[in-house]
Formats: structure tokens, C-alpha cells, sequence
């Protein structure tokens, strides 16, 4: 986190960015591995009359790299909070801001990835934007804890919306359970939080 007298800045650490940069390197070795595949195919003559295999070994693998490429240029940005509004920063564009008076909602998800591991997601709304960042983002709780005072000053609606298995374990059938899965439980707190604390495995030997 990086303060001054008028903004504090909040960036993601390691975690965080090898959370959404590990497909991008993934993408990486796949568009490399093609380009050795197609080098070894094209020595031996295997395009010269029909390209399409070529087409089927690169087109996939060249896609995967552009979408994770703008995936991670997208989410994994650091956050600046003023009392201007809040900040989205990019390192080759203008900062993408939402003015406290103009900003509609805040919605905070609670999440569970398919290796059940929990997540948090906030989405900030306003004047057509979207500003997002998550539970990578380190100095969380200073972080939310700020934007929970011009919460309170700018009266903020806050949005939460829950699919943790805590959450999904309240359906009493399979319909039910399907829609709580699909649309979570929706609740309107009048603050933002923070993920709790996992349990070490080491304090518990």
C-alpha cells in the first residue's frame, strides 16, 4: 500500500498475480510448444499441400494467450482510493475512475472455485464503469475499511451475494440448491468485509 496526503494506493501481491498470470505463462508455454511442433511438422513437408493442421495447432493455443493476456491486463490492477472516487490503474492507459457521488452500487461475492477453495470478489459500479479487485489484493482490510467510511459518507448501496457452501447448504432441495448456486443469497449490508481467516494447518497438530 502507498500513502500520500490525497490517495492511497493498493496492489496485489504475489499471490494475487501469480493467480491470474499463472494462465497467461501457461498460455505461453502452450503457443511456444505449438511453434515447435509446427517448426518440426513444416521441416518435415507436412504443410506444404494442406495448412489446415497448421491452422488447428496454432489458432487454439494463440487464442488462449490473447484472452489471458487481456484478462490479467484487466483484473490484476492496483486500486487507488482518493477523495475523488476510487481508481483502477493501468500502465499504459489513463486510470479508469468512478466518482464517489456517481457510484451506483458496490457488489461483494462470495465465491467458491471449483477446488473448493473461497473466494471474495468486490465490483464497484457507476456512470457506465466497472472498477474490480479481490481477496489477492493485499492490505485488504485497510483497503475495505476506507471504502467502508465513503460508504457511510456518500450512503453507498452495498450488495452481497453469497454461493459459499455455507449458503448453498441452506437449500432444503435440488431446485432450490440449483437456484442459490445460479443467483447466490442476496443480502444489503450496510458495510463491506473481509474474508476471514483460514485455519493454519501447522496450529492444528
Amino acid at each position: 500500500m502507498t500513502k500520500n496526503a490525497e490517495s492511497q494506493i493498493f496492489r496485489y501481491g504475489f499471490d494475487g498475480l501469480m493467480n491470474e498470470y499463472f494462465g497467461l505463462v501457461a498460455g505461453v508455454v502452450m503457443f511456444g510448444s505449438a511453434t515447435v511442433l509446427v517448426w518440426v511438422l513444416s521441416e518435415r513437408g507436412a504443410f506444404s499441400d494442406d495448412p489446415t493442421l497448421l491452422y488447428f495447432i496454432c489458432g487454439p493455443s494463440f487464442v488462449y494467450f490473447v484472452v489471458l493476456t487481456s484478462r490479467a491486463y484487466r483484473f490484476v490492477r492496483p486500486i487507488s482510493v482518493s477523495p475523488d472516487g476510487v481508481r483502477a490503474l493501468y500502465h499504459f492507459s489513463s486510470a479508469l475512475l468512478i466518482e464517489w457521488p456517481r457510484i451506483s452500487r458496490i457488489e461483494q461475492h462470495r465465491e467458491t472455485m471449483p477446488f473448493g477453495t473461497p473466494r471474495v470478489f468486490f465490483y464497484i459500479y457507476g456512470d457506465g464503469k466497472k472498477i474490480r479487485f479481490d481477496d489477492y489484493m493485499e492490505d485488504l482490510d485497510d483497503l475495505v475499511s476506507i471504502l467502508n467510511e465513503y460508504i457511510r459518507q456518500y450512503r453507498i448501496r452495498i450488495i452481497s451475494i453469497d454461493r459459499s457452501p455455507d449458503a448453498l447448504n441452506s437449500a432444503t432441495d435440488v431446485r432450490d440448491r440449483w437456484k442459490l448456486l445460479r443467483d447466490g443469497v442476496l443480502t444489503e449490508p450496510d458495510h463491506l468485509t473481509t474474508p476471514e481467516p483460514e485455519d493454519d494447518p501447522l496450529d492444528l497438530i
